[in-house]
């Protein structure tokens, strides 16, 4: 089958919102922990309120997906209104009062705006063509995120955080004009009320692993560095640059693998990458050791993510839609699991301590990439497995 090279109209304008968006959220939201430190607050009310972000993200993402779907357009922009308010509340209205309405709109933001994005993504693929185009679309974000945290962190520095509030809701408000604007969102996506999984145990588990990790990461690397140096440009240095080559490494690979179809492979390569870098960053006693580890292990990370959503969805084929939206459940929830895990760690003192929690769950991943030896993590063919050994 002949794939054309020139990409479609819709896949561009994605690309162009997810760019705008990448650069509002790296330069705003990557300091929102901080910004709770800096008035005053610990880090156990930070992680608490990404709890709440990743709570009210799962059920909205549980309960009202088909509406989410059936105008992708209207969605998008009332999940990027969201992150508006998001920033005003911070801004203008931030207290230990308001926190509570920060998570609920970060979190409709997230689903609201990701589940249709990611459907319009799909949309445009096939088993041809879809780890290419997941590729494609998705490496803006990384490339942006090799400044703009580091310019973020010298306008805190220089100006203070209203300025990054105040550049995220006009860059974010032009993103709302630009999606409202364009033909290529007008469109409605069939999504079945009850949401029939056709995936094993063991590949479902492998992505609440991907969201664990996740949730891990947003709670933990931004704090982990501040507390090392206390200073918001090297907080931004610290989220930067090597995403971009495993970003083009996962569009690289992506090539071979939508030919081979053999996505398992090039995944396991994305854990092999990050996972020691991700066990290393727990025992690092410096910024610089810990940057360097941190940058290292997000090599591996974006292809995680690519062909790990390529094969959700290759495997719902015929409702990949329902693929998207059960994803997103199930990223959510071990996201909520992840952020609980460093909220107990915080509560000991002992954060860092939580990277090396997170490596089991990226260890999974590895294994579960192959259905026939997903009867190792299965409680039931342990017990028959006894049994046969008896």
């Amino acid at each position: 089958m002949r794939i054309s090279n020139r990409l479609p109209h819709r896949v561009l304008v994605l690309i162009l919102v997810q760019s705008i968006l990448a650069f509002a959220v790296t330069l705003a939201s990557s300091f929102s922990l901080i910004y709770f430190l800096r008035n005053g607050y610990s880090e156990i009310v930070g992680i608490a309120y990404l709890l709440g972000v990743f709570s009210v993200a799962l059920i909205v993402a549980s309960t009202i997906h088909q509406k989410l779907l059936s105008r992708p357009q209207v969605s998008m922009s009332v999940g990027l209104g969201a992150l508006v308010f998001f920033y005003l509340t911070l801004w203008l209205a931030f207290s230990i009062y308001t926190i509570f309405i920060a998570s609920m709109l970060y979190g409709i933001y997230i689903s609201f705006f990701w589940i249709p994005f990611n459907s319009l993504m799909v949309c445009e693929t096939s088993k041809f063509n879809r780890c290419t185009t997941i590729g494609t679309i998705g490496l803006s974000w990384p490339i942006i995120n090799a400044f703009a945290p580091i310019l973020g962190g010298l306008v805190i520095h220089h100006v203070g955080y209203f300025a990054i509030f105040i550049i995220a809701i006009f860059t974010i408000s032009a993103n709302i004009a630009l999606i409202i604007s364009t033909k290529a969102f007008d469109i409605s996506f069939s999504v079945s009320k009850k949401i029939r999984s056709l995936y094993s145990q063991s590949f479902t588990f492998a992505i609440i692993s991907q969201g664990v990790y996740d949730g891990i990461l947003w709670t933990c690397t931004s704090l982990v560095a501040f507390f090392m140096l206390h200073d918001e440009v090297s907080v931004g240095a610290v989220l930067s640059f090597f995403a971009i080559v495993g970003a083009a490494m996962s569009l690289f690979l992506g090539l071979f693998s939508d030919k081979n179809g053999k996505r398992e492979y090039y995944l396991q390569v994305g854990v092999v990458i990050a996972l020691p870098f991700l066990i290393s960053s727990a025992f690092s006693s410096n910024y610089m050791e810990f940057t360097l580890l941190i940058s290292l292990m997000n090599i591996g990370l974006p292809l995680i993510g690519t062909f790990l959503t390529a094969m959700a969805v290759d495997k719902m084929e015929t409702n990949k839609y329902d693929a998207i939206v059960l994803r997103e459940r199930y990223l959510n929830l071990g996201r909520l699991i992840g952020g609980s895990m460093a909220l107990t760690c915080a509560i000991l003192g002992r954060l860092q301590f939580t990277f090396l929690l997170a490596s089991p769950f990226m260890l999974y991943i590895l294994f579960s990439a192959f259905e026939r030896v997903k009867f190792v993590f299965s409680l039931s063919a342990f017990t028959k497995l006894q049994i046969r050994t008896r």
